[in-house]
């Protein structure tokens, strides 16, 4: 599990780290579709978005924790994914050793904007497709400005 995270922390860095450590405090977002994807116009779908700090809490592919968001849609405007599930790990009797546990969701992207030069979705919404996870509601929109976490999207 923690070669995963580095692995993914290292896909991070590549794509968004620049502008996470630069806003400490706040998520660094999706970088948006606008046009054809090039260096100066980067298309990143992330395949797992980490909202925990010791990655025991994500969203990844619906049927395994090690399976990829599958996007059904990203435009300029926004993105969706039907394809994903949030993924809680149990911590027992350590985050090390725990169980991931699935709940399927559909994932929306929206709002781009700009952060730290990049062209980013600054709002995730998730919506529980079976049962709720504990602790959250069905449905759950987070954003840039008001969310004290920061995120690693894959």
């Amino acid at each position: 599990m923690r070669r995963q995270v580095a692995t993914i922390a290292a896909i991070v860095v590549t794509a968004l780290v620049a502008a996470a450590v630069a806003t400490a405090g706040t998520f660094p977002g999706a970088i948006a579709y606008s046009g054809t994807a090039s260096r100066s116009n980067p298309a990143v779908r992330p395949p797992y978005i980490v909202f925990s700090g010791d990655s025991s809490h994500l969203f990844a592919g619906t049927h395994s924790v090690r399976r990829k968001i599958h996007w059904t849609s990203w435009t300029a405007t926004g993105a969706a994914a039907t394809g994903a599930a949030m993924w809680i790990n149990d911590c027992d009797p350590a985050c090390a050793d725990g169980s991931f546990y699935g709940y399927p969701v559909r994932l929306k992207l929206s709002r781009p904007g700009h952060l730290g030069g990049h062209l980013i979705f600054t709002r995730l919404k998730f919506t529980f497709t079976r049962r709720t996870a504990p602790g959250y509601r069905h449905s759950e929109t987070w954003s840039a400005e008001e969310f004290d976490h920061i995120f690693d999207w894959g």
